[in-house]
């Protein structure tokens, strides 16, 4: 199941990251680059009327896989339909609350003339897409709840090719920013009645019965998700205030330039909570099953896949990053570099505690996650806009980066190991030791591959990284992976051809 799951995660992923690759230059020199940074930053602003869902999604999910564990359907029955009640209420105050933000925002960032409706306008649009984006993920929630992610990435699928046609289609006819915004708008106006036909599809006797809900279940799902929330609202603080630090004390314009490098550290967390997305409904499962064992011995395994993958995506990035930009939005855009490197140091060591986030929410061991999730975007807050000032971009992404690195190396292991029972002997054997192998030998062949290798054209560099990619796939295959682990892969692959075959096959006599 949780094969299945991370199968269908990675090629929703892989599907939405070429849409993605392929519109964000686009998007950039159809915009410019003051447009562009101005729907970046509105987006920036609108995600935090996502925090007034108070961590409600992870805590359902987590609920969900529990009772659904312990077989207990009307505690199930309550918790869906209150939480649906839950977020409509919320949707409903964001959809009054956005127009009165949408007349402060454009003197707070200092905008004039005509910038100043245009920027009012897209605060709107944006702000309703974000009343009903909040449903629309709640379905989704639902949906990966029942461990049909498969169903879940079918619907980001289906919306990101529909919103990649519209968006072209609108810059050709020359709707700008606006246009952008509209069609974002429209296409989650989709997603509702198909998400909901989809979850139908995952459980086809749920029934919602919104009679109940009720405050009892409210207030329970209230106080577990208050600590979730806390390291919703750090997450946020540490991955979407640097457009807002740059657009206030630097420029609207300089956003762009950052988000290149931004935009890439999302594809790198996207890739890894493909895998780690799965784990709490597994972890939920297990524990409302009591067994305990197989909780530990999944939580190793985890971790050391996603430092396993962490590492190598890091690797390629600092390895590539400057002729990955170059072809990817163009030559002007190499000097995010240094802030694509900076970034990616804190970055590959936050990814790499995927697991112990979710094993710390399952277990309802959360609250210090939201203490420390929250100090540590506090920090980043506070240190960004100290460093703005005399050290431009780079500034804003060491402000981002060092607070990870303290609270990822230096605190968050430690309570994990403390929670799980494990030493740290142990954990160092079972997660670290093998991927850091790996990565450092990786790294020393790559490093002088990249030296040797002649100034590449667009094809020679894909060939170098497919050469990087298969050496890092034999080096993890031999050094992360046990015997019995390096079978099921096997066995894995297997079917996964046989699976391929029979779809090929079809296909022809269709």
């Amino acid at each position: 199941m949780i094969f299945r799951s991370v199968l269908s995660n990675w090629v929703g992923l892989i599907v939405l990251g070429v849409i993605s690759f392929i519109l964000t230059p686009i998007l950039i020199h159809a915009l410019g680059e003051l447009y562009f940074g101005m729907w970046v930053l509105v987006s920036s602003l609108v995600d935090y009327y996502g925090l007034m869902d108070i961590g409600l999604r992870a805590t359902v999910q987590r609920y969900v896989a529990h009772l659904r564990g312990s077989k207990d359907q009307d505690g199930l029955d309550q918790t869906i339909a209150t939480a649906l009640v839950f977020t409509l209420g919320i949707s409903a105050i964001i959809f009054v609350s956005v127009f009165g933000l949408s007349w402060a925002l454009p003197h707070f960032f200092k905008l004039r003339g005509s910038s100043i409706p245009l920027f009012r306008w897209l605060v709107i649009l944006m702000g309703v897409d974000m009343a009903l984006t909040l449903p629309a993920r709640l379905l989704g929630t639902l949906i990966c709840s029942f461990e049909r992610f498969d169903l879940y990435n079918l619907n980001g699928i289906v919306a990101g090719i529909v919103r990649a046609v519209l968006l072209v289609a609108v810059l050709w006819l020359g709707y700008g920013v606006l246009g952008v915004a509209a069609v974002t708008l429209a296409v989650t106006s989709f997603s509702i009645p198909f998400l909901w036909w989809l979850l139908k599809r995952a459980e086809p006797g749920l029934l919602v019965l919104w009679r109940k809900a009720n405050w009892a279940r409210a207030r329970q799902l209230v106080s577990f998700s208050f600590f979730v929330s806390l390291n919703t609202v750090g997450y946020q603080l540490r991955n979407y205030t640097d457009a807002l630090v740059i657009g206030r004390m630097l420029s609207v314009a300089l956003v762009t330039p950052f988000n290149v490098a931004t935009r890439l550290m999302e594809y790198f967390r996207q890739i890894l909570t493909g895998f780690t997305g799965p784990l709490l409904p597994a972890f939920s499962g297990l524990e409302g099953r009591n067994r305990a064992e197989d909780v530990r011995g999944l939580f190793l395994v985890s971790t050391r896949i996603t430092i396993t993958l962490s590492t190598f995506i890091a690797s390629m990035l600092l390895l590539n990053g400057r002729e990955f930009l170059r072809f990817w939005v163009g030559a002007k855009y190499i000097s995010s570099y240094p802030i694509l490197a900076i970034l990616t140091i804190g970055t590959v060591v936050s990814l790499a505690q995927g697991p112990s986030t979710v094993l710390l929410i399952a277990r309802g061991r959360h609250k210090f996650l939201g203490i420390l999730t929250l100090c540590e975007g506090i920090a980043n807050l506070f240190l960004s806009i100290h460093w703005a000032r005399p050290y431009g971009l780079p500034g804003v992404a060491l402000g981002t980066t060092v607070p990870m690195l303290v609270s990822s190396l230096a605190i968050l292991p430690w309570y994990v190991m403390r929670v799980a029972g494990i030493t740290f002997r142990e954990y160092f054997k079972s997660t670290l030791a093998r991927p850091l192998a790996a990565a450092l030998i990786f790294a020393a062949v790559g490093f002088g591959a990249y030296k040797t290798w002649p100034e590449p054209n667009i094809l020679a560099f894909l060939s170098l990284l497919t050469i990087e990619s298969l050496l890092f796939a034999v080096l993890a295959y031999i050094l992360c992976f046990g015997a019995l682990e390096r079978q099921a892969l096997l066995a894995k692959g297997k079917h996964l051809a046989v699976v391929l075959r029979v779809a090929n096959l079809y296909a022809k006599l269709g």
